[in-house]
């Protein structure tokens, strides 16, 4: 129903498309990785809890996701780990904007040092929405 207001009052047109950008890539640790299997029917829940990150039946895909919005790190991330089935684990929360004195990559160390994962800079593949057109709305 948006979509069909958008694209009536403001003309608008778009589409998704594959483009090639910079990315971090998921990747296990070489010296292995460090999780622990989620509890047995659990839903998915994220949340942040007593200054920590709380994930709980989280999978690797859905990881890559939440880091992908954090404003410490600064391009998408891919699960690149080849590792199927869900986790829980906590990490560190960093308050937004982050006090004076902290390193934005925290969050590099914290899930090398936690999970046995690292973000590796790449190029990749990523979905993005491209607005072919969009204008002025018409007066009421």
């Amino acid at each position: 129903m948006l979509r069909t207001l958008l694209a009536d009052r403001f003309r608008l047109a778009l589409h998704r498309e594959a483009q090639v950008m910079s990315v971090y890539e998921l990747l296990a640790d070489r010296n292995g990785v460090k999780l622990q299997a989620a509890k047995a029917d659990e839903s998915t829940d994220m949340r942040v809890a007593n200054g920590k990150f709380v994930f709980q039946h989280v999978s690797m895909a859905e990881l890559a996701e939440r880091l992908s919005e954090l404003a410490a790190v600064d391009r998408p991330v891919l699960d690149k780990t080849g590792i199927a089935g869900a986790f829980d684990f906590t990490l560190p929360a960093i308050p937004y904007p982050a006090p004076d004195g902290v390193d934005p990559a925290w969050i590099f160390a914290a899930i090398r040092e936690q999970l046995g994962l690292v973000l590796k800079p790449a190029k990749g593949a990523v979905e993005v929405l491209v607005i072919d057109r969009a204008e002025r709305p018409s007066p009421n």
